[in-house]
């Protein structure tokens, strides 16, 4: 099994304390560019001080399958756009994905390996507790 660990992009969404923040899909401030034409933002927290909360928004174009990786926090997700496909495991195995509809949410236990598909163009918004990064995995 290859690991290889994806860094983690410096805290830039930090919230005033008592500031009311929305985020709506179409209006996300995309910062960081990641492989397959996938995007990340950091829409508030930090992503680099363990033990303080952030969350982030990721966007899928259609059809791309994200790799398997880990995380080494637990992440709760909410698809507020599109269809995620997701999946566990350290082979990326489409069969075996189960489809999160708009609305749903999912948990994604700490250091369990999954994989990620997206059917139309997909956004989900997380949030998760650190020390966070991403793993790759391959099985």
């Amino acid at each position: 099994m290859t690991n290889q660990r994806q860094e983690v992009p410096n805290a830039a969404g930090s919230t005033p304390a008592g500031e009311l923040r929305i985020w709506e899909p179409e209006s996300i401030k995309w910062e960081f560019d990641r492989p397959q034409g996938c995007k990340l933002a950091l829409l508030e927290g930090d992503m680099n001080t363990p033990g303080v909360p952030f969350t982030y928004a990721f966007f899928m174009p259609d059809g791309v399958w994200f790799p398997p990786h880990a995380h080494p926090s637990d992440a709760r997700v909410t698809v507020v756009k599109g269809t995620l496909l997701l999946g566990h495991g350290t082979k990326l195995d489409k069969a075996a994905a189960r489809t999160i509809e708009l609305g749903s949410t999912a948990f994604v236990p700490a250091e369990l390996p999954h994989f990620e598909g997206s059917k139309g163009e997909t956004i989900i918004i997380g949030s998760a507790v650190p020390p966070w990064g991403t793993t790759f995995v391959e099985g």
